[in-house]
């Protein structure tokens, strides 16, 4: 009878946890900022005359990078990376690019993207 008892039991919070991943956890932020801490990441406008960059720019929305400058209104939105032969932030490729390399938009010195293979 108790067998019973303590397997209806751990049938029931199978159950619990299971309605309970199915239910609240798509709704929650995969990243959570710390409390009253800034949120969002950091983007840069490669459009020469535009300049914008913010460090907390909201990419919850869905879509393929680069994604349209708030300021310019053009598609030059990227997120940054750092250049190794000035230190300034240049626009990172979007995922699936596929040449080798890119210029900085600082200094215009090529960044290779990948090491150089093994010979």
């Amino acid at each position: 009878m108790n067998r019973q008892k303590i397997l209806i039991g751990g049938i029931i919070v199978c159950v619990a946890v299971t309605v309970y991943a199915v239910i609240f956890k798509p709704f929650a932020p995969k990243f959570k900022a710390p409390e009253g801490g800034p949120k969002g990441i950091h983007v840069l406008c490669t459009n020469a005359d535009c300049g914008f960059e913010d460090q907390h720019y909201d990419a919850s929305a869905r879509g393929r990078w680069p994604r349209t400058c708030p300021k310019c209104g053009q598609k030059t939105l990227y997120m940054p990376m750092r250049c190794p032969h000035c230190g300034e932030l240049t626009a990172e490729p979007p995922t699936g690019y596929d040449k080798p390399s890119i210029k900085c938009i600082h200094c215009g010195k090529e960044i290779m993207l990948q090491p150089p293979m093994p010979q």
